[in-house]
Parts: structure tokens; sequence; C-alpha cells
């Protein structure tokens, strides 16, 4: 709708504005209701300006914050495409160089990936996992990136969040820790008692 304001606003021509002094506007006076046409317009854009959404400076930052790592971390991908056509289409073999770029681009690859599923909340021991279904739903499409894709996946599968569920083992071994701790203290012999006694260093 707003753009149907504008292009009416702007594209519109105003015949007045053309003709000359003397010249009639026609037989049945259409110039007076071109111009009455002409006033409405300002009071449907405020209508429009009335409904429109409003967002706070906050939301527009965090916006074109988004936009702009997704945007780089495409333009990252599109590079490293072509990096690597580029190497298949040359020679077949490799030299150091860039065998030590590659590897070293993918060591930073994996980093940057694991720090995205810990701000994410994954839990450790599922990193690799969620990292691996994320790409898949990368591979799959070509505009998702990787917080998207790793938000994707903790979405679906939200048994790799922190916390969510504690293991068999976790649980028995806090109970035999509390056993241990003892929180029910048992009462001593008279022979305990009086050995402790004797011996204070011993506690």
């Amino acid at each position: 709708m707003k753009y149907m304001n504008a292009k009416r606003k702007y594209q519109s021509l105003n015949l007045q504005l053309f003709a000359s002094d003397g010249e009639a506007v026609g037989d049945n006076g259409e110039g007076s209701g071109e111009e009455d046409e002409g006033d409405d317009e300002p009071e449907d854009g405020e209508e429009d300006d009335l409904e429109e959404k409003k967002f706070s400076q906050k939301d527009l930052d965090d916006a074109v914050k988004k936009r702009l790592a997704r945007e780089k971390r495409k333009w990252q991908r599109n590079q490293q495409k072509k990096s690597d056509v580029e190497d298949k289409a040359g020679d077949g073999e490799e030299s150091e160089e860039s065998k030590a770029r590659k590897a070293a681009e993918s060591r930073a690859t994996k980093a940057e990936a694991r720090v995205v599923c810990y701000e994410a909340g994954v839990a450790k021991d599922s990193v690799d996992d969620a990292i691996a279904l994320a790409r898949s739903y990368m591979e799959n499409n070509e505009e998702l990136d990787l917080e998207d894709a790793i938000e994707k996946v903790v979405k679906k599968y939200p048994h790799f969040k922190k916390g969510t569920e504690e293991s068999y083992e976790e649980k028995k071994s806090k109970s035999w820790g509390e056993r241990q701790k003892g929180s029910n203290p048992q009462k001593m012999s008279g022979v305990e008692k009086r050995f402790y006694e004797l011996n204070p260093d011993l506690k």
C-alpha cells in the first residue's frame, strides 16, 4: 500500500501544470475533480502510517547485525567454493602453503561451529552431532547459515541442549556420593568413640 501511495504521488501528472493560462480544462469541469482526488491522497498516506508496525532502535540494530553476519558467512562460503574450484582447475599437485592454508581454514571453521553450538546451549557431548545435522541442513538450503541451522537442529532435537535430562549414571553417582558424605550420620559404638577421643587428629 505504501508503494502504491508513493507511485500515485510521484508518477501522477498534474495536467494543470502543463496547461496554459487561457485554455479550458474541459467542458464538464474535470479539473476541479482531479484536485479533489489529489487532496485525498495525503489522508490515505496518514492512515497507512498509523497502520504500519513500529520498531525500536534495538530491534533494528539486532536485525541489521544478524543480516550482516549472515551475508558475511554467505560471502565466505562463496569464496571458499571459488577457491576450491580454482584449486581443482589448477594442476593436481598442491603446494605446502595451500595445504597449510586449507588446514587452518578447516580448523577455524570447526572452531566457529563449536562456538555457535555453545552459544546455542548445546551440550558438550552433543556438539559434533549438532554440527553434522546443521551441515546437512545447510547443504539442502543454501540460504541457511550456520547459526540458523544449529537453532533449527536444537528446536528439532531438544535433547542436545544442556540440562535437559540427567543420565542414569549421573543420578546414581549423586546418590552414592550423598551416602558417602554422611547425610545420615550413624551412631558410633563406645569403642570407636573412646578411640576418637584419644586420637583427635584422625577426624
